[in-house]
């Protein structure tokens, strides 16, 4: 039970002419430079001599746990916020916006709603959070008309007077068009989604006959998805495509700035905790890599498992 290095100055002066114990680990130590830098940090702390029985016995924590051992302090309590009240809302990510970061975007959204004069209710623990929940991220760049936020509010508001009072406030791009009243037992928004539906507005050259084809088929459709380290790997984006059809949807397309131009298709990638394929990855699969670059995607909504939210909250297909 001898212990390993000194620990008084008194300990280490006694132990100068001792070898320090080497384990060949192929580091180049100076043993002797670390004799004195562990005398001169011993000086530092005053522990000049070794610690007696009863000096260690005063030392003991109040609440009897062993000396030296890490005690865990309860969050601190903080007031009563009140009952609860949760909504989901969807909204739009158009124009300027679509370059807002997703990282960004969780900031902005919380400023809105105090921005409406909505008291926002808090996480417990040491770091108190508003308890918002988010839908899949989405793309730098890629717009969205059907994103889907979960919020929980102090204010127990209809869904009516909530989107009324977001509208006065929100951020230019983000319009929200419809909100729901959650339960105790309805599930968190990520948790629920099975598939996201998204649109392409296509170069006019593109055949998009020989892509229906393939995306109906049954063969594998390999992609090559490099991370940001470059290290590539093959994915087989037939696992999570859905399908692909024309798409032709006037409004929509005004919304989105897609007026003139090619071809325009949708297709749907389903959306689990095994992950999925993205939207490019999919153009790629089905047009090719060169058409996929020059491609415009945008998200057309995100659809529930069948024992999802409810109908009510559940956004319209398009």
């Amino acid at each position: 039970k001898k212990l390993l290095h000194p620990s008084s100055v008194a300990a280490a002066e006694d132990a100068a002419a001792a070898k320090l114990i080497c384990y060949d680990c192929g580091v180049a130590c100076d043993l002797g430079a670390m004799k004195q830098e562990r005398l001169f940090f011993l000086r530092r702390m005053n522990a000049w001599q070794p610690t007696t029985p009863a000096q260690a016995a005063e030392r003991q924590p109040a609440d009897g746990s062993k000396a030296g051992t890490r005690r865990t302090t309860p969050p601190p309590k903080r007031a009563p916020q009140g009952t609860p009240h949760r909504y989901r809302l969807r909204y739009t990510k158009l124009g300027r916006v679509a370059f807002l970061g997703h990282l960004d975007l969780v900031r902005h959204l919380p400023r809105i709603f105090r921005r409406a004069g909505f008291s926002l209710f808090y996480s417990e623990g040491f770091h108190p959070k508003p308890e918002l929940s988010y839908g899949p991220a989405l793309g730098l760049g890629i717009p969205s008309l059907g994103e889907l936020v979960d919020v929980t509010l102090v204010d127990d508001v209809t869904p009516d007077e909530l989107l009324q009072r977001l509208a006065r406030v929100t951020l230019d791009g983000i319009e929200f068009l419809e909100a729901a009243r959650l339960g105790a037992a309805d599930r968190p928004v990520g948790g629920v989604i099975a598939e996201a539906e998204y649109a392409a507005r296509l170069p006019a050259e593109v055949d998009v006959g020989a892509a229906f084809e393939r995306a109906g088929g049954s063969d594998p459709l390999p992609v090559l998805r490099t991370s940001e380290k470059k290290i590539g790997r093959m994915i087989d984006v037939r696992k999570t495509l859905l399908g692909a059809t024309p798409w032709n949807d006037s409004d929509a397309r005004r919304r989105l700035d897609w007026d003139g131009g090619g071809p325009t298709v949708t297709f749907r990638i389903a959306v689990g905790p095994q992950g999925s394929a993205r939207p490019i990855e999919a153009l790629t699969a089905l047009f090719g890599e060169d058409v996929a670059d020059r491609a415009d995607v945008a998200r057309l909504g995100l659809r529930f498992t069948p024992a999802g939210a409810g109908a009510q909250a559940e956004p319209p297909a398009s």
